[in-house]
């Protein structure tokens, strides 16, 4: 079974409002990252599944599936790329709010900012 389905499944009956909230969302998946790319103007979307209790129902799904997840989005105004990394670590599942500055003088290149834990589940 696919690890997107597997992961929209598991969110779709535990909490569908989150899967709600994915849904206009760019998916793709390699083989560590199940990826997930807002437009824009989807902003509150991006937010309201960075805060409790979605990026707790995010994580759980997760433990379902042996990917990482990225949700993210580009802010046009200050051109920062906002990230949710949910990942696994020794001590099990761990989700962070990242930002990623792009430089203006070389635009492919990117830096984290800063990292902040949201849980460890």
């Amino acid at each position: 079974m696919d690890a997107r389905f597997r992961f929209e499944e598991y969110l779709e009956k535990e909490c569908p409002l989150t899967l709600q909230l994915l849904e206009p969302a760019g998916r793709a998946l390699d083989k560590k990252c199940l990826f997930y790319r807002f437009m824009p103007r989807y902003r509150q979307y991006f937010e309201n599944l960075s805060n409790s209790p979605l990026v707790d129902s995010l994580a759980r799904a997760a433990a379902q599936i042996k990917l990482d997840i990225r949700i993210s989005i580009n802010d046009l105004q200050t051109g920062f790329q906002h990230e949710i990394l949910i990942r696994r670590t020794l001590n099990g599942i761990e989700a962070l709010r990242n930002i990623k500055d792009r430089k203006p003088d070389d635009s492919d290149t990117e830096e984290p900012d800063w990292l902040r834990p949201i849980i460890c589940a």
